[in-house]
């Protein structure tokens, strides 16, 4: 299976500890379904020092889903349980839950589209239930996301390609 990673560099190495702890999944390395998505990251994360946005192609073992060789968290949907699991890891209060903030390799699950920050963000705040909360959410149709949170996770993906923003055109280039 096909994922992407938008950003702003060719990653030749990835290092888990450089993800930004308050994400849906905890710290690690995302990866998403639509290339489009990715686009749009790698946009987004432009910096201002000259480098080109950057999308990489990586292809996901298929063991990976079909269970048994990493411990992959899946959610299928928005639920309780995920709201939970979001809460978790986007809790300010470091102290109370340290890093890692849970012991999965993998976990799986729809990307909720831009107006699920407010809603999640009031969720963790306990300034409303579960149930509001994903009466409020909606997730980007056909669209997941894959986060990668141990060694042993990164030796079931291997880049296959990536491009860089060149001018206005994206352009394959040679990993």
């Amino acid at each position: 299976m096909l994922w992407y990673h938008g950003g702003y560099k060719y990653i030749d190495k990835i290092n888990l500890k450089r993800g930004n702890k308050r994400t849906d999944f905890g710290r690690g390395f995302y990866l998403g379904s639509s290339f489009e998505m990715a686009k749009t990251w790698a946009l987004d994360r432009f910096p201002p020092n000259g480098e080109a946005p950057t999308i990489i192609c990586y292809e996901v073992d298929d063991a990976v889903f079909s269970g048994g060789a990493l411990d992959l968290l899946r959610f299928d949907a928005p639920s309780k349980e995920w709201l939970e699991f979001v809460k978790l890891n986007r809790r300010k209060d470091l102290s109370q839950t340290a890093e890692p903030r849970h012991s999965h390799d993998m976990v799986f699950g729809h990307i909720a589209n831009d107006m699920a920050a407010d809603t999640i963000e009031a969720f963790v705040k306990e300034e409303i239930g579960w149930e509001e909360a994903l009466k409020q959410i909606k997730t980007v149709p056909d669209v997941f996301q894959l986060s990668l949170h141990t060694p042993l996770s990164l030796e079931y993906i291997k880049v296959l390609k990536y491009w860089q923003l060149v001018g206005d055109e994206w352009k394959q280039l040679e990993s």
